[in-house]
């Protein structure tokens, strides 16, 4: 199999780097993205010679970074894209599909998909261990797929997660190592350990090679519908990858003329439970407020500022966050302990994965996306409560 893969960029200040095992610029701390020769990689593809391949993920290793065989997922990828017709009738919706990646091989997630990727190239880099962050999945195809490759692996979850969820883990020879945190804890240690020990994280050093599996989803939607893009795409947002990874995949297919027009995406999250709606995954989006006015997510240090200023001379405010957003992430994005008066700071631990794609990996950017947004969030609720309160006692 032969990439045409130029090497990484900075998504945020498009500075190159090597194909290597690296996750984050070192200027600017954005995330790192693989990168493309779509010319030569147009010349190599066609419909014809992609539907001649086995029916796998990589049938499409033209566009995706793995260079030579993969060292395993073989089976993983092109999963049924089920006609849903009693829901789309339901819903007034004359063509609806689901893709359906609960039948995706080994472990009938799709985290296959992803690790199989980040595995093959965990090998290729040299490593002989592998590893990630975990709460379930992930875990089990990491296990899974280090088995297949002979690997060691080791899978840090936090130590509240229920043993169910770890059994296919543990039976595929993983070394569990249970965290005394949530999640996001779980992140930043991993983070650590993948600076000091030669591991690859599969969640953290591998991540720009990981995230391209997620494309795969978009490839295999496009030819199962006989190479055309769907009109929409709803797709579960999670931490945002899938989302931007499936966008990417249908970019690429047009960039090579194997799909003539465009699709829109969408992303779904529970109600209640959606931070991801407060930012939207563009820096432009604004929140807005009980008033009417807006607070622009991309200026995220001036915004809280500002809206602490203001909200000091009126009702007591209650900033509460999760440890995504730490007391200490709080001071760092004001430049200050102090919090301007009447405002008080309060955690509470919140269930939550969806945190920014480079959280995990600098502390210093934690403030970025959606931690600024989530903590927006958070105070702009408060007041609207509170100001729900005082007009009910007024």
């Amino acid at each position: 199999m032969t990439s045409f893969v130029t090497g990484l960029q900075c998504r945020e200040c498009g500075r190159p780097y090597p194909k290597a095992p690296l996750s984050v610029c070192e200027y600017c701390f954005g995330p790192l993205e693989v990168n493309y020769n779509y010319v030569a990689a147009k010349t190599a593809l066609s419909q014809a010679i992609i539907e001649r391949r086995p029916p796998n993920m990589w049938r499409y290793h033209e566009l995706l970074p793995v260079d030579g065989e993969a060292s395993v997922g073989g089976q993983v990828g092109f999963t049924p894209l089920v006609r849903a017709r009693n829901l789309g009738k339901r819903l007034g919706i004359r063509e609806l599909y689901v893709k359906n990646d609960s039948v995706c091989f080994p472990t009938l997630s799709f985290k296959d998909r992803v690790v199989s990727i980040a595995i093959t190239m965990a090998r290729a880099f040299g490593f002989e261990a592998v590893s990630c962050a975990s709460t379930g999945n992930l875990a089990n195809a990491t296990a899974a797929h280090a088995a297949k490759a002979g690997m060691d692996c080791y899978v840090f979850v936090p130590d509240d997660l229920e043993r169910a969820k770890i059994l296919s883990t543990e039976a595929y020879g993983a070394k569990v190592v249970l965290v005394n945190g949530n999640y996001d804890d779980v992140n930043r240690l991993c983070s650590e350990v993948a600076e000091a020990l030669p591991w690859a994280f599969v969640n953290v050093n591998m991540r720009p090679y990981y995230a391209e599996g997620s494309k795969s989803l978009g490839f295999e939607t496009a030819e199962q519908l006989g190479w055309r893009l769907p009109d929409h795409v709803v797709v579960p947002i999670a931490s945002g990858a899938l989302l931007t990874k499936i966008h990417r995949a249908f970019s690429e297919l047009i960039a090579i003329g194997a799909v003539a027009t465009d699709s829109t995406a969408f992303y779904a999250e529970l109600e209640g439970w959606n931070p991801a709606t407060a930012s939207s995954f563009v820096r432009e989006t604004v929140i807005p407020l009980l008033d009417g006015d807006a607070v622009p997510v991309e200026v995220g240090a001036e915004a809280l500022t500002d809206w602490l200023g203001e909200r000091s001379h009126k009702a007591p405010t209650t900033i509460i966050s999760d440890s995504g957003f730490d007391r200490w992430a709080l001071a760092e994005l004001l430049g200050s302990e102090i919090l301007p008066a009447n405002v008080r700071w309060q955690r509470v631990p919140i269930a939550y994965e969806a945190i920014d794609e480079a959280a995990q990996h600098l502390s210093l950017r934690r403030h970025h996306a959606l931690d600024d947004a989530r903590a927006l969030r958070h105070l702009i609720l408060e007041a609207r409560s509170q100001a729900k309160t005082q007009g009910a006692s007024a």
